[in-house]
């Protein structure tokens, strides 16, 4: 189950009913300028190879488990792609970069034993990243994104890629019995007094690209968290914005400790 965060909690279902006149005035100004041609975001890297699973050798696993309290994304080239026969616009935004330093949660796990959640050093993340989020006036900011990262600590550097969703809420309500933690709604975007609240998750994958050790390493993690986009902004997206996130997964050695 997701930890909570501290600073707000996503389990409130916020109503973003009071958000629609700033939303609609955004749109009004994008539709203001000539449309521009809908462009695709550009690939990224082949995605580093990691350990082998089946090779012949010691393999052992480590807790991942760090917060982010002080992130910021810088903003990439904006663009609004329209279709005049539907009426959609999608917002396609190149070149952004989040970048932070990752603290560990500090939260305890064992069932057997007591140990820690996270067993890994504290360090530099930086994730270059492409998005695009849907515009028009029905359930906007929800979207996706991909990219690639790099997280440094002494001695070592990791790289890999990345992707994930915006404005969804994964942790939602189900009809299967089994799935209990159903405290996010499908549309995981509101509207409080200090901005847009607006969901961010993602899946990462990658390995040790330089190191002072002489074993391969990896990095398996996947991310929680919020954008929070200032309300009064004509052009969300075009500024930095504030990032809240959580991030837990396993670091792979593969040789013994």
């Amino acid at each position: 189950m997701k930890r909570i965060a501290s600073l707000f909690t996503l389990c409130l279902a916020g109503s973003v009913a009071m958000g629609w006149p700033a939303f609609n005035a955004a749109l009004l100004v994008n539709q203001a300028a000539p449309a521009p041609q809908a462009t695709v975001a550009a690939p990224v890297a082949a995605e580093p190879e990691g350990g082998d699973v089946g090779a012949d050798f010691p393999l052992c696993l480590f807790g991942f488990s760090k917060d982010d309290c002080h992130g910021v994304v810088q903003p990439g080239e904006y663009k609004v792609s329209r279709c005049d026969l539907t009426g959609c616009q999608t917002i396609i935004v190149t070149g952004a970069v989040y970048e932070t330093r990752f603290q560990s949660s500090g939260l305890p796990c064992g069932v057997i034993c007591e140990t820690l959640c996270d067993e890994f050093p504290d360090g530099r993340f930086i994730l270059k990243f492409d998005y695009v989020l849907r515009g028009d006036s029905c359930c906007p900011y929800r979207g996706s994104w991909h990219g690639e990262w790099s997280y440094t600590v002494p001695g070592r550097v990791f790289e890999g890629r990345a992707h994930g969703t915006i404005g969804v809420g994964t942790n939602r309500a189900s009809a299967c019995p089994v799935t209990h933690d159903g405290c996010e709604p499908c549309y995981d975007v509101r509207l409080n007094d200090d901005g847009w609240y607006i969901g961010f998750e993602g899946s990462f994958r990658g390995t040790a690209t330089s190191s002072v050790l002489p074993h391969q390493e990896d990095l398996h993690f996947t991310m929680d968290g919020t954008w929070i986009i200032d309300p009064t902004s004509a052009r969300p997206f075009t500024a930095p914005f504030r990032v809240r996130n959580r991030f837990d997964g396993t670091h792979l050695r593969w040789a013994c400790p």
